[in-house]
């Protein structure tokens, strides 16, 4: 592959540029098809595209490929997230925080999320709780913790909530 595709690649993107973006990075990958971030990359671009299904296959790959590649995880966990697939997303999100991924309350809070989608309450409960402990600006967590707290009768719980969900916006 010709080098200034990476330049290329990343040119685009910030510029919006998905579909340039999108072929610089396949051309690198048809060269070299493990090339982790490259295939990240294609996940990467495919997502902010919202296409998410098309993105799952090369985050799995740069996955699989790299033991130390952590934010992949949590993008996967997105993806199913918006394709309503609530155990894959649950288990990506998991791998994220397994990985250390920079976007802990992010994955916590899409963990939650899956939990409460599958109806295990109490532990997506604690789990929304966790992700605003550490990333307080997580809106969609305020909204779902508050309903667990009235399904619970935990009305003073669920008042606090929603308050503090208001002053943060």
């Amino acid at each position: 592959f010709r080098p200034e595709a990476k330049n290329r690649l990343k040119m685009n993107f910030l510029a919006k540029n998905y579909d340039a973006a999108l072929k610089d990075a396949l051309e690198v990958l048809k060269v070299e098809p493990n090339n982790v971030p490259y295939l990240q990359a294609v996940g990467d671009v495919y997502r902010t595209k919202e296409s998410y299904r098309e993105a799952i296959p090369y985050y799995k790959k740069a996955i699989e490929l790299d033991p130390n590649i952590s934010d992949a995880a949590y993008y996967l966990a997105i993806c199913y997230a918006n394709l309503g697939d609530t155990e894959n997303q649950g288990a990506a999100a998991l791998e994220a925080l397994k990985r250390k991924t920079k976007f802990v309350g992010e994955s916590y809070f899409y963990l939650a999320d899956s939990l409460n989608r599958q109806k295990k309450f109490d532990q997506a409960a604690d789990l929304y709780v966790k992700a605003l402990e550490i990333k307080p600006d997580i809106y969609g967590a305020y909204n779902p913790l508050s309903d667990i707290y009235r399904s619970r009768n935990e009305f003073d719980k669920a008042i606090a909530v929603t308050r503090k969900g208001l002053q943060q916006y």
